[in-house]
């Protein structure tokens, strides 16, 4: 979707859930893929933390991952490669690579393999 859409309303609640406040001064859209590794990234340091409050981040990080940015993201990094953005590729590749470790290290993951 273009501008504010449904996918940066969706974004906007996903942060302000979480207390997180975005000092937009770059006027980014909150569903921005910075702003959304971002936040994976806070969700990640809160799930380290452990306990019940750890479990739960562990659990919206999964969901997010998976729900939110792997199905699309696959083919953002071939588009970014086929138009020639080789630099912001290789970026998404390795975005692809740590979504890839938290999908691995998943209270999901963990209780599949058991």
């Amino acid at each position: 979707e273009i501008g504010f859409g449904r996918a940066t309303v969706a974004m906007q609640n996903l942060l302000a859930e979480a207390g997180l406040v975005l000092a937009n001064e770059n006027n980014q859209y909150a569903d921005h893929i910075g702003i959304e590794l971002l936040y994976c990234s806070e969700l990640a340091r809160r799930a380290a933390s452990g306990g019940p409050a750890g479990t739960e981040e562990a659990a919206l990080l999964e969901s997010f991952v998976e729900i939110d940015l792997l199905p699309w993201l696959g083919r953002f990094t071939t588009a970014l490669y086929e138009e020639g953005a080789t630099y912001y590729g290789l970026l998404a590749d390795l975005a692809e690579g740590l979504l890839g470790v938290v999908r691995a290290f998943s209270p999901s993951a963990s209780t599949c393999a058991a």
